[in-house]
């Protein structure tokens, strides 16, 4: 993962984020496999039951002193059992989240080479799902989740497919 973003471009992101006030770094990754994209459900608790869930693509925060690389690495490896370094990466950009002071860095990994597929669902992550980037079917994005894919143009702020 280091060759993604060498550690003083990882250094000096984080750290121009929290020149300009942001508090919680966070990393998403977005997992693609033969055009689909992996989506976990948010937030899913008594009082949304039959509500239409809301989907998030996996993520996790910064820990301090933490590399990003490696909140990346821990999210691969600990919540979705894949190893980051068996498939294509690439940094996709940064999106800061000004109501909530949170910078997210967006990872995009092609895990199509891997042997197994991650569905159903995982007790360390909740209820997961492979989305059609083409699927015309309107999805309920979690707010941060929905910035985050617009700012590499595959959703409208608002939340419809581009």
């Amino acid at each position: 993962m280091t060759d993604v973003l060498t550690v003083e471009a990882q250094r000096e992101l984080a750290a121009e984020a929290h020149r300009v006030g942001v508090v919680d770094l966070q990393v998403l990754v977005l997992l693609s496999n033969l055009g689909e994209v992996l989506l976990i459900e948010h937030g899913r608790s008594t009082l949304s039951r039959g509500l239409p869930p809301q989907w998030t693509i996996p993520n996790t925060f910064v820990l301090p002193g933490e590399l990003i690389c490696h909140a990346l690495e821990r999210l691969c490896c600990q919540h979705l059992h894949i190893d980051p370094d068996a498939c294509p990466s690439s940094f996709l950009g940064v999106t800061t989240l000004q109501e909530s002071e949170v910078e997210q860095y967006l990872f995009a990994l092609n895990v199509s080479a891997l042997p197994h597929v991650l569905t159903g669902t995982a007790p360390d992550i909740g209820a997961r799902r492979w989305w059609n980037i083409e699927d015309g079917r309107p999805m309920s994005f979690a707010p941060g989740i929905r910035q985050a894919l617009a700012s590499v143009h595959l959703l409208s702020p608002t939340g419809s497919l581009v």
